[in-house]
């Protein structure tokens, strides 16, 4: 499997897609815990989509929702991902935006304007990327998964590729319901794999206030 990647790699926008190593990890947990619904949240032109869609198709079954904010690389993804495999995947442009919550300080995320009204087994968390806002480059911790967070079921994976601001974002808030499957930051790149616990979700805690 994978055997396309390189077609990813080599293209000139693909110097910012998920590593190989990362897309191996995808697939392997497609196929281990093998989720109906994937939210990929930042799919570039598509490297991690195409991981996720190809292991969807070895099980059987199963769809994603690719959310990307650049319409250049979402061209590039419909592109490089073959027929077969598009069948799989909605692909979702969105614009992404600025966001603050009442719970959380002052902190201030980037969101995709509007997100899919679905429930889900696997979110991929990868973007949206940096982008201008109001002639500043906003460069700082993602919130999607804050506003889905209650529509992922028990037992759905949480994969974090390398932006370590919102891995500490979602330890401080979301740890109440999640199983650290790991947490890798040896490196540069870095990941994160949750599973949704059984906790029923009754809102964001703070670990660091908290008293468990």
């Amino acid at each position: 499997m994978l055997d396309l990647y390189p077609k990813f790699r080599n293209h000139k926008e693909g110097k910012w897609i998920i590593g190989y190593d990362d897309s191996e990890r995808l697939q392997k947990l497609v196929k281990e815990y093998k989720p109906k619904n994937i939210l990929d949240l930042g799919s570039g032109i598509g490297a991690s989509t195409y991981a996720l869609a190809e292991a969807l198709e070895e099980n059987g079954e199963g769809k994603i929702w690719a959310m990307e904010q650049s319409e250049k690389c979402q061209k590039v993804a419909k592109e490089l991902i073959p027929e077969y495999l598009r069948k799989r995947i909605v692909f979702d442009l969105q614009k992404p935006q600025l966001i603050k919550f009442s719970w959380c300080d002052d902190n201030i995320f980037s969101t995709f304007q509007e997100l899919p009204k679905e429930h889900w087994d696997m979110v991929v968390i990868d973007g949206p990327g940096p982008f201008i806002n109001k002639e500043n480059l906003f460069t700082g911790p993602n919130a999607c998964i804050f506003r889905i967070f209650n529509k992922i079921n028990k037992g759905g994976i949480i994969y974090l590729d390398n932006r370590r601001e919102t891995l500490r974002m979602i330890w401080r808030y979301l740890a109440y319901y999640l199983e650290v499957l790991k947490i890798d930051e040896s490196n540069e790149r870095g990941y994160s794999i949750f599973k949704r616990n059984d906790n029923d979700f009754k809102g964001f805690v703070d670990i660091i206030l908290a008293n468990f």
